[in-house]
């Protein structure tokens, strides 16, 4: 068994995870007529591209969601990147310290059978964004048999893009998640996500699928319904900041 888990979701959209890490990061391959997109390119322990290849091989354009090193880390076996002002400016902010903090998590918990040898891990490289294109809310891309929607939805981090797919799908990055969702990190921002899970509710009702950055690709077509509910009651009850510990809705838990 590789390093990466390939499933379909449908017959031109496919996810391809690194469960063998402790982030279980997902990457979404979106096959079009006049090219390919890749949302994402996962943490670059092994590289990427050539199983994309294998499943189609057209030109591949790829979006990045956010700023964070295990999203980002195959960028570089890509031509053409896309990705918000906010995004590259982070992603130019990481400092030497950050970067080997980065080294060391590529391969925290992994088992020994999955890790490179320690040179191919130490020569692992930050992608220089220098050359990314900028994506700003509401810019569309046209892949011919469909059209993306870029939506900004601040909250997981300030530069946080959701990609909307016209066929019904919703590719999130890291702006929800199974399991406890984290509103307290220094870049966490309750009130935005608040915001962003409004304009979702609200304009967007109907989803086929709704797919996440991490852990089970597939959070359920009424996961940002759900979610919204819970930030709409922490608004009401002036709890929408950061501090007040966690807060349970059934099944579904925020930590502010």
């Amino acid at each position: 068994m590789g390093w990466f888990d390939i499933e379909k979701i449908d017959d031109e959209t496919y996810v391809i995870s690194e469960n063998k890490h402790y982030e279980e990061t997902n990457i979404y391959y979106l096959i079009g007529e006049k090219f390919n997109v890749c949302i994402d390119t996962g943490m670059g322990l092994y590289k990427l591209k050539s199983h994309l290849k294998e499943i189609d091989d057209k030109e591949i354009k790829v979006i990045n969601t956010h700023y964070h090193w295990d999203h980002f880390g195959n960028n570089d076996q890509f031509e053409e990147i896309f990705m918000s002002e906010i995004t590259k400016n982070k992603i130019n902010q990481y400092d030497e310290e950050e970067k080997k903090k980065v080294k060391k998590l590529l391969i925290k918990n992994v088992d020994e059978k999955y890790i490179p040898p320690k040179k191919i891990v130490e020569k692992y490289a930050f992608f220089n964004p220098k050359n990314a294109k900028i994506i700003k809310d509401g810019d569309t891309i046209d892949l011919g048999n469909r059209k993306l929607k870029i939506l900004s939805t601040p909250g997981h981090t300030d530069d946080s893009v959701s990609v909307y797919d016209e066929r019904g799908y919703i590719f999130i990055g890291d702006f929800m998640y199974e399991g406890e969702l984290w509103a307290s990190t220094p870049d966490n921002d309750p009130v935005k996500y608040y915001q962003s899970l409004k304009r979702l509710n609200e304009n967007y009702p109907e989803l086929k699928g709704i797919y996440s950055g991490h852990f089970t690709p597939d959070l359920g077509a009424d996961y940002i319904s759900k979610m919204f509910e819970i930030f709409s009651e922490l608004k009401e009850k002036y709890l929408l900041k950061k501090g007040i510990g966690n807060y349970k809705k059934g099944s579904l838990e925020v930590i502010l």
